[in-house]
């Protein structure tokens, strides 16, 4: 998409930073390109989390309930916490314009981490990395 090949796009997000070029590609090769019309909900709060999103193009907006908490657009992702653990969104993602993600559906990346259990390991790091910074100093 956009003529940037598919790994870099997925080596851009920080969740995968600390993977090898050979357990990035095996991720970027799980990634399926999407399209949603603005207005459409990418993903809903409340039902199983079931994938992964990476926005290629477009702008879309954040939803908890129905208050509108960000606006999100290229480079942005959400899904990360699906992917372990498949629990309901905790949020609406909803399409502002047309927009183009690559996703990851989290039984194709569960799958992923039954053969490569090396990567367990370092999307937990990455993922506490990034909690730890949302609860500021005292994390």
């Amino acid at each position: 998409m956009e003529g940037t090949p598919e790994p870099q796009l997925m080596a851009a997000v920080s969740v995968f930073r600390g993977l090898s070029a050979v357990e990035m590609a095996a991720v970027s090769e799980l990634s399926k390109p999407r399209e949603f019309p603005a207005g459409e909900a990418l993903v809903t709060q409340g039902e199983p989390g079931d994938s992964f999103h990476l926005i290629v193009d477009g702008e879309a907006e954040v939803l908890v309930g129905d208050d509108i908490v960000k606006t999100v657009g290229a480079g942005d992702y959400f899904g990360e916490m699906a992917l372990i653990d498949g629990g309901a969104r905790v949020a609406s993602v909803v399409a502002v314009s047309q927009v183009k993600t690559l996703a990851v559906t989290t039984h194709d990346f569960q799958r992923l981490l039954e053969r490569n259990p090396s990567i367990t390991r370092k999307l937990l790091v990455e993922m506490t990395a990034r909690a730890r910074a949302s609860m500021g100093p005292t994390g």
